[in-house]
């Protein structure tokens, strides 16, 4: 491969993951990567012949969320938890876990989903592990969350925020500073009026 083509195939290249970062940044659906190919394409764009997949967007999305999770690590910014529970095709009980942060004092806080987790048990107990087990698997430490950890939120299901025996209350019980919700509390400066009152 001559130099004028293998820079052919960059520039390719690159237009791609551009469209890809495009889409992950921005929150947008998964099918609006390839309606985005196709519309370069059609505006004579050279995508070359390129795998155009949602690998590459799963490839962009995780790198950026290792880059936001580093950030949010390093300047100990103050995170919410949202926990939504859900059924997968096969039945069986997930739970996506999203994290609400300001990476820095100048930006909006951002919700961002953490990580999709399988449910063995609605338990309390279990779900509450599983979400720590989340939080630690991607570098999250139980001293770090003691000093970033403000609030959980959730659907507001007795077994999410029960007084006695919920998982919010059992995470209130390890993280005493934190508040809990349900999902309509949302509206990060009420959660951050709260936590300071």
């Amino acid at each position: 491969m001559n130099a004028s083509s293998q820079e052919s195939v960059f520039e390719s290249t690159a237009k791609v993951f551009m469209t890809a970062y495009y889409v992950a940044k921005n929150n947008k659906p998964f099918t609006d990567f390839e309606s985005l190919i196709d519309l370069q394409h059609a505006n004579s764009a050279n995508l070359g012949r390129v795998l155009h997949s949602v690998d590459i967007i799963e490839h962009v999305s995780s790198q950026m969320k290792k880059e936001l999770l580093k950030k949010i690590i390093e300047t100990k910014s103050k995170i919410t938890v949202l926990a939504d529970e859900s059924t997968s095709v096969g039945h069986k009980s997930t739970l996506i876990v999203f994290l609400k942060a300001s990476v820095d004092g100048d930006m909006e806080p951002i919700a961002f989903p953490l990580d999709l987790v399988e449910l063995d048990s609605m338990s309390a107990a279990h779900i509450k592990e599983q979400i720590m087990g989340c939080l630690l698997k991607n570098g999250f430490t139980v001293e770090l969350l003691r000093e970033i950890l403000i609030g959980f939120c959730s659907d507001g299901a007795s077994v999410m925020l029960g007084v006695k025996s919920g998982v919010g209350k059992l995470l209130q019980d390890d993280f005493p500073g934190i508040i809990l919700g349900t999902a309509l509390i949302t509206d990060w400066s009420l959660l951050l009026t709260r936590h300071w009152m």
